[in-house]
């Protein structure tokens, strides 16, 4: 099936994705081999989702399944190959939701389990491994940003009112060097929620919060401050991203304080 796949995958034209291998597909997302898992399975999910080959029957399978077998959590709390399972399920979801944002195919109740799920996940994945030289990408903390980017956007999507909470609490728990592109991925996600939501006064807020805790943490801690580097992180590239004055002006203040605090301005 492997070959089967990467035959079709290097095709112009993919003109229909069997249930078969659909199933085979589904059931080795989370594959340890780095070409089977992301250079054929993933990107077959990705051209089929966006060139519109699989059926409304399949794409409602796939959430279907991905959901029903818990695949977004399986193993969730360890350091495993389980992680690629998570991660990967994560992007397949973000392809699933954003093709359902364009081309209603989701029942309502799945669509409100897969948004939910959406913003919850990546606030609770503690597995925060980016690239693994034998296993490739596992980076489930970005594929969840884009998990979450896509729910955020999405006209269906209700705001959880705790994602902010969530926001902090994961912040302040950051214990070493995340460089892969996860704040910007996050930053990215968050968004979508200022332009879906532009009650900019509440999150701001929320962001001040986040802000006052990451240097209360400095004080009393031994040294490190990777969750500040983080934060900073995340501000500058919400500035970037972000075309709200308000933001801008938020972020660029921050952004002064921490070269400032930290002694970086002679």
């Amino acid at each position: 099936m492997k070959e089967q796949l990467y035959t079709l995958v290097n095709q112009t034209d993919i003109s229909q994705i069997t249930d078969e291998q659909l199933s085979y597909m589904l059931a080795n997302l989370g594959n340890p081999d780095p070409i089977l898992r992301d250079e054929i399975i993933f990107t077959l999910f990705a051209r089929a989702f966006d060139e519109e080959v699989f059926t409304s029957e399949q794409k409602q399978a796939i959430v279907e399944y991905l959901l029903a077998n818990n695949c977004l959590y399986e193993g969730l709390g360890k350091t495993s190959d389980l992680t690629l399972m998570r991660s990967f399920t994560a992007l397949v979801l973000s392809l699933a939701i954003d093709n359902d944002a364009k081309t209603t195919f989701l029942t309502d109740s799945l669509r409100k389990e897969l948004l939910k799920a959406g913003q919850a996940y990546v606030f609770l994945e503690n597995d925060w491994r980016s690239y693994d030289p034998d296993k490739g990408y596992i980076h489930a903390l970005a594929h969840g940003s884009d998990l979450l980017a896509s729910c955020l956007a999405h006209p269906s999507c209700q705001y959880d009112q705790q994602l902010l909470t969530k926001l902090q609490n994961f912040v302040i728990k950051i214990d070493r060097p995340l460089y892969e592109s996860e704040a910007k991925r996050l930053a990215r996600a968050v968004k979508k929620l200022l332009t879906r939501y532009p009650d900019q006064a509440e999150i701001l807020t929320a962001f001040e919060t986040i802000d006052v805790a990451c240097w209360k943490k400095l004080e009393s801690s031994n040294g490190q401050y990777y969750y500040l580097d983080f934060w900073q992180e995340f501000l500058s590239s919400l500035y970037f991203l972000s075309d709200q004055q308000r933001v801008k002006e938020f972020c660029q203040n921050k952004a002064n304080d921490y070269f400032t605090k930290l002694g970086y301005r002679d």
